[in-house]
């Protein structure tokens, strides 16, 4: 569903895109486009998201096109944006991979 969102509705308010999961949910629950959210979306001429086939690094990583840049990490952390959700604050600690779980830093 936030796929379907995202690109049906990529710059429109936080209301409009609220609109459209509604739609969605509702959909689901009337049952003439389907039952679950996955049939509801890609029903045929529905949501233009799924009406055209994109090829890109979405569908490469899922189908296993593309090497994964990350070495196996489990966690991830993108200074910048825990940066600015902190007011600037700098970044307590340090953010390190291990053999057991790794880490991808940004």
């Amino acid at each position: 569903m936030i796929w379907t969102i995202a690109f049906e509705a990529p710059e429109e308010s936080d209301e409009d895109k609220a609109a459209v999961a509604y739609v969605i949910l509702n959909r689901t629950q009337n049952g003439r486009w389907g039952d679950n959210i996955k049939d509801v979306v890609t029903h045929p001429w529905q949501f233009e998201p799924w009406m055209t086939k994109r090829q890109d690094w979405r569908d490469a990583v899922l189908n296993g096109e593309m090497p994964d840049p990350t070495a196996g990490a489990t966690h991830f952390l993108n200074p910048a944006v825990v940066r600015q959700r902190r007011g600037g604050a700098a970044l307590l600690g340090t953010f390190r991979r291990s053999a057991d779980r790794p880490a991808y830093l940004l």
